[in-house]
């Protein structure tokens, strides 16, 4: 992966939800959420409260991970966002490329997963409940975009679940995830011999599409979709241009 410099972020033209009580970004991918102990200075909160002073998220995301990242501005509004992910009531969706070609229609997986010396794992026995329902959003030649709704909120969850399914995401190197190539795809293509040819995907392919849930001041319906990366889209013009699905 490319390095990676948040400092450089405009961060205000990354904000896609913004109310009195809240604030959505579209958190770049290889920056964590919350402050590291060896970068203690590179993380979405430190960087968001230089804009937008005393704002809390309210959930995680992976550091690997791009996409929405919901915000409270005060503290009650953070207690009832935090609360209404406790309870499930916010409908979270999320985008992956994944290998292979699968046509999922709600496929759920509700595998147990446990957690030991920071390693996540599939534990039928003795893991925590999770569900994760899968739906295909569009299949290339030798990929699948999914649709990924987590119900439960485990960690690595859709990582996991994916890999079990034998579906690992593009990048995902931890869960048996490769990288794709413009060389893998495009005819006569050549390189320098000397060189070593970069992967198309830029760490892996897992994004936080959409949230949807009730304002826990207003009580209206909120809908936030959240774009796509420019690398991801690089990766699905370049399938779209180059792997399409086979013509029947």
């Amino acid at each position: 992966m490319r390095p990676f410099s948040p400092h450089k972020i405009d961060w205000e033209s990354l904000i896609v939800y913004e109310d009195e009580r809240l604030l959505a970004v579209n958190k770049p991918a290889g920056i964590s959420t919350l402050r590291e102990r060896h970068r203690p200075h590179a993380s979405v909160v430190e960087f968001v409260r230089k804009i937008r002073p005393g704002a809390r998220p309210c959930h995680r995301l992976d550091k690997p991970t791009s996409g929405i990242l919901l915000m409270a501005k005060d503290g009650e509004t953070y207690r009832k966002i935090a609360l209404m992910f406790q309870r499930r009531q916010i409908e979270k969706h999320y985008w992956a490329l994944v290998e292979g070609t699968r046509k999922f229609n709600d496929v759920a997986v509700k595998v147990r997963i446990g957690v030991a010396n920071g390693k996540v794992f599939l534990d039928p026995q003795d893991g925590k409940k999770s569900l994760t329902v899968f739906n295909t959003e569009k299949v290339f030649g030798r990929h699948t975009l999914l649709d990924c709704r987590p119900v439960t909120g485990r960690t690595h969850q859709i990582r996991v679940h994916l890999a079990y399914l034998r579906t690992p995401i593009i990048g995902d190197e931890l869960y048996g995830g490769d990288h794709i190539y413009l060389s893998q795809f495009k005819r006569k293509y050549k390189r320098n011999p000397e060189e070593t040819e970069e992967p198309l995907n830029q760490g892996f392919l897992l994004h936080a599409k959409k949230l949807s849930f009730i304002h826990p001041q207003t009580g209206q319906p909120v809908l936030i979709d959240c774009p796509l990366s420019k690398n991801f889209e690089l990766c699905l013009r370049t399938l779209e241009k180059y792997d399409p699905p086979p013509t029947i």
